[in-house]
């Protein structure tokens, strides 16, 4: 059996480590070639490896049946022993089946080295320092150097009359050793569409078609150098989908219009810089990676002088790993729009780094992950949006734009619906948020968000709340789950600016909450504090100077509170009460205060106050 809880990587839930152990010993002892982990992704066993390898061989025309000794026993010729650097195979004349005596190869002509059969397929090899290159002539020179004839730059190639047939390699792009060598083969005109890559006009109307032979590079579409290369830099993406393509040196490019990376592509970027040096229209993004494309090193400068509300937006079933989304000025682009959007599902960003946005990160698809996000200079860090499972592991955000403020939304992380439940199972791994204008985190909106879970948050300097969840009348947020909290110098001067603040709430916990100052004179106004909550259970907490109460219970017009369990902890050195129970003029029920939590050094150890309301079953011990 297994418990698919979905919860994310790091988890030491019992039944995650269950299922953990399961899949472990599946994949190294199991039957089939692969097995679906505890996250729903299929993973390669042992079993499915082995298979893979005997596939190639097989593939090559030879079995490995492993390394020499005896007691082998060979059942074929195409089967052959590794011994000492060479492989064998059984000679036309040994009767099969045979068994190795151990006694050194070749075992009296048992056996005869393939090495000439690894040769010939060498030679029949197109990859390069193969093939034509190996078999060399009397003069010196190779087969490839007879056949293959050579220019320096695509400009030369393209100014010499070359035939149909003929095959031209070039050793550069727009110089030699530039990075853009290539293969190509001359072909009759019209056969491809001229890219500067894959297919070259010549001056003499034929067409030199790409056979990239060493891998597909950037430089080989004329990606390199000074000046904008949009174009070139959209040919290389175009080519590269369903490819593999990377840039072979170093290169700093700008562009000057949007770029696109298509479905099914694979990029390594991580030697390419751009620099944007254009106002992105409205609403459109600079760069588009499409469906399944896979992503590295995507390195994203917006020059000064410019704008732009969305750099990058990234499709469904895509890998972007370590881009990098900066800015010389602050860009001042809200709502919907983001530096990165996440707007495709299954989608994962890894080690993203986003510099001078007010808007840095937007997910509003399913089942996306994000990454250790590295975000400075912002309004709102994260926003989470009409997504579900979702998340969001070791967020780092520090710095506050200067267009943040204390005003809503200017959250390290902001999650909010536009339909009742269109967000749900959101999970907050580590997050590390400093310096927001407003909340920490907060939950937000007009409608039910179910699901959050929020472990091991370190807030600090927030301008209003560490955490704050606010539902709205009849769409209370739901199965709220907040553990190992700590939080720093919060807000001072109102309700508003509490520790934790859960408003319109069911089905919450908070475990082993930390709330404390650091350089402010209180941590918070309150330290937690819970309006019209359903079912809330409050376990060890710790807080300490508080400019108002440590925890406080209240109606605040919003409606009263019901089974609400406040269990241990310490509560000391508040201005007001440690444990404040305001009923005023709403219904309380079943409102539990047990584990004899310790308050010293605060206005009041309790205060109840009620006026019209009242309280049914309260039990404080």
């Amino acid at each position: 059996m297994k418990y698919n809880t979905g919860n994310p990587l790091g988890s030491a839930d019992p039944r995650d480590l269950y299922d953990t152990a399961t899949v472990a010993d599946n994949l190294v002892h199991g039957e089939e070639p692969g097995y679906t982990d505890r996250l729903g992704k299929k993973r390669k066993s042992w079993a499915g490896m082995e298979q893979d390898f005997a596939d190639f061989l097989a593939n090559s025309g030879y079995e490995l049946l492993g390394d020499y000794a005896a007691g082998v026993e060979v059942t074929a010729y195409n089967q052959v022993i590794r011994d000492s650097g060479e492989f064998w195979r059984a000679a036309a004349g040994t009767e099969l089946p045979y068994t190795t005596t151990g006694a050194g190869m070749p075992e009296g002509g048992a056996f005869v080295a393939v090495g000439d059969a690894a040769l010939r397929q060498e030679l029949a090899s197109t990859s390069p320092g193969q093939g034509a290159s190996l078999v060399f002539m009397e003069s010196g020179e190779s087969v490839e150097d007879v056949v293959i004839q050579k220019v320096a730059t695509v400009a030369n190639m393209m100014a010499t009359p070359f035939a149909v047939g003929d095959v031209v390699r070039t050793l550069g792009y727009s110089s030699v050793g530039d990075g853009g060598c290539n293969t190509y083969e001359i072909v009759a005109a019209g056969t491809g569409v001229d890219d500067g890559g894959s297919f070259i006009d010549l001056n003499n109307g034929n067409q030199a078609k790409g056979l990239f032979p060493g891998g597909v590079y950037g430089e080989q579409f004329g990606a390199l150098g000074s000046g904008p290369k949009s174009s070139e830099l959209n040919a290389f993406f175009a080519f590269c989908s369903g490819k593999f393509g990377q840039f072979a040196r170093t290169q700093i490019l700008s562009f000057t219009t949007s770029l696109t990376v298509p479905n099914d592509c694979s990029l390594d970027l991580s030697l390419l810089s751009l620099n944007m040096e254009y106002s992105a229209p409205a609403s459109t993004a600079a760069v588009v990676c499409g469906d399944r494309a896979i992503v590295n090193g995507l390195n994203i400068s917006l020059a000064t002088g410019f704008t732009a509300d969305r750099v990058l937006d990234i499709g469904a079933d895509s890998l972007i790993e370590s881009p990098d989304v900066s800015s010389a000025d602050q860009q001042g682009n809200s709502g919907t729009d983001a530096a990165i959007r996440c707007v495709g599902a299954n989608a994962r960003v890894k080690a993203p780094r986003v510099e001078n946005f007010d808007r840095a990160i937007i997910v509003s698809a399913d089942k996306v992950d994000v990454i250790r996000p590295d975000i400075s200079s912002y309004v709102r860090g994260v926003y989470i949006t009409d997504s579900v499972d979702v998340s969001v592991v070791e967020p780092k955000m520090n710095t506050a734009s200067v267009n943040a403020s204390y005003t809503a939304g200017h959250n390290g992380i902001l999650i909010d619906a536009t339909s009742s439940g269109a967000t749900r199972n959101i999970s907050i791994v580590r997050p590390n948020i400093q310096d927001s204008g407003e909340h920490g985190i907060r939950v937000g909106g007009q409608f039910t968000c179910d699901g959050m879970y929020f472990t091991s948050p370190f807030i600090k300097n927030a301008g209003g709340s560490g955490i704050k969840v606010l539902g709205a009348a009849g769409e209370l947020h739901k199965n709220i789950q907040i553990t190992a909290p700590i939080i720093i110098d919060c807000g001072q001067d109102a309700g508003n600016k509490s520790g934790i603040l859960i408003q319109r709430a069911e089905r919450c916990q908070i475990t082993s909450p930390i709330i404390a100052k650091e350089l402010k004179t209180y941590s918070a106004y309150d330290g937690v504090g819970l309006t019209n909550v359903v079912n809330c259970t409050v376990v060890n907490p710790q807080i300490s100077d508080t400019a108002n109460d440590g925890i406080s219970i209240s109606g605040g017009g919003l409606g009263g509170s019901q089974y609400i369990l406040i269990d241990g902890g310490t509560i000391k050195s508040c201005v007001g009460t440690g444990f404040s129970l305001a009923i005023g003029d709403q219904a309380f029920s079943r409102i539990m205060v047990k584990g004899k939590p310790l308050i010293e050094a605060c206005g009041s150890a309790f205060d109840f106050s009620v006026s019209t309301g009242s309280l049914t079953r309260g039990y404080f011990s």
